[in-house]
């Protein structure tokens, strides 16, 4: 008897450390606003669009490496096309009973320089549904990346961001809260939000 009543605490105490430690994790991915940080996270590397990036697994946050902002307050990150098919691929086994070789990988990332359009927070105002803003919308600023890098400076706030595609303004996702492309900035505080333009069939 006192070895279930052994077993069984220990597995509440085991339980407890698991969700503890998921919640660290938690946290510790919402804390992470660098390529730096990120990596001493203990994070997972690789390489896409010919640049090193780091990226939480909680948010799934992107973050590249050796990017050098100028600003003190805002946004800064990089532009990245999404072209290609990007459909999963699956293995297929040969006549000889061994895995197919994979053909090149027809999904290319890169990175390219874009109009990027920061508005007031766009909630129930943008119909969400399809990805392009609509054409008079008032926007509060606007720049253009350079080399794919983009960095703008913002008060403290929260605001959409969306990037020119094909002459339309483009907002690659929503938040739960049914937001397009929100990103908070704070006071004294440089955020890396990366853009994404998927012109991929995925």
């Amino acid at each position: 008897m006192l070895s279930v009543e052994i077993a069984v605490r220990s597995t509440v105490l085991f339980l407890c450390c698991l969700i503890l430690s998921g919640a660290a994790t938690l946290s510790a991915d919402t804390r992470v606003r660098n390529y730096e940080e990120c990596v001493k996270a203990g994070y997972l590397t690789g390489t896409a669009a010919g640049q090193e990036r780091c990226w939480t697994p909680r948010e799934f946050r992107i973050f590249v490496k050796g990017l050098k902002p100028t600003i003190r307050q805002g946004i800064y990150g990089t532009i990245t096309l999404r072209t290609g098919n990007c459909m999963p691929f699956i293995r297929e086994l040969g006549q000889d009973g061994n895995f197919v070789r994979p053909r090149s990988n027809p999904c290319h990332l890169a990175v390219v320089d874009r109009e990027v359009y920061i508005f007031p927070l766009l909630g129930s105002r943008y119909k969400w549904g399809q990805p392009f803003l609509p054409t008079d919308m008032a926007l509060s600023w606007v720049t253009r990346s350079k080399n794919g890098f983009y960095e703008i400076e913002l008060p403290a706030g929260s605001y959409s961001v969306l990037v020119e595609n094909d002459g339309k303004k483009y907002c690659a996702r929503a938040n739960k809260n049914d937001e397009a492309c929100p990103v908070t900035v704070e006071l004294g505080v440089i955020w890396e939000p990366q853009i994404l333009v998927n012109r991929a069939a995925s």
